[in-house]
């Protein structure tokens, strides 16, 4: 068997940090995903969840060697896949991984044409070396101690929010007292 290993490290307000490892072939990168519940419009699971995934090796629409989620995830329409071209976490649909080699500020991942090709080379790789064996997806349990990394100025807003909703209530609580 040939484990691929997505271990999360660090969220902030929309993203969620990790590594990527496949270890029998010594090849590690940076992920970027989306958190869970960032979706504004119905508070889901954003980012797949953890356990074991069974993946094939196949290529992608742009010539690309890519792991491929072989059975559909529970709780998403769409089958979550590796993304190599999304730079920037809001081009991330649900459940989708991007990666790269390192975090460009806060909510991006630098993925250059350099970098496709050697993950594309180190799947291709993986996949010759070992094709007979079966490719699982091991995505670790979420850490509690996650180190985050906040955005002060967007954490700040949505306190200003909540505050602005509850000082509504009260004028309105207010009003119906008389």
């Amino acid at each position: 068997m040939v484990e691929i290993r997505l271990k999360r490290t660090g969220e902030n307000v929309c993203c969620t940090f990790g590594e990527l490892r496949i270890p029998k072939i010594k090849f590690g990168c940076r992920t970027l995903e989306l958190k869970d519940g960032s979706d504004m419009k119905c508070k889901q699971s954003c980012r797949l969840p953890e356990g074991n995934y069974i993946i094939d090796m196949k290529i992608n629409q742009w010539g690309f060697f890519v792991p491929v989620i072989k059975y559909r995830v529970r709780g998403f329409a769409v089958k979550p896949k590796f993304d190599l071209l999304t730079h920037h976490f809001s081009n991330l649909l649900n459940g989708d991984i991007a990666v790269g080699t390192e975090y460009k500020g806060q909510y991006e991942i630098t993925n250059d044409d350099n970098f496709r090709q050697a993950f594309s080379d180190a799947c291709r790789v993986a996949y010759m070396e070992n094709h007979q064996d079966q490719f699982v997806l091991r995505v670790y349990k979420q850490v509690k101690d996650y180190q985050m990394h906040e955005d002060d100025f967007f954490k700040d807003l949505v306190n200003q929010s909540w505050d602005f909703l509850d000082n509504v209530d009260d004028e309105e609580d207010e009003d119906a007292g008389q």
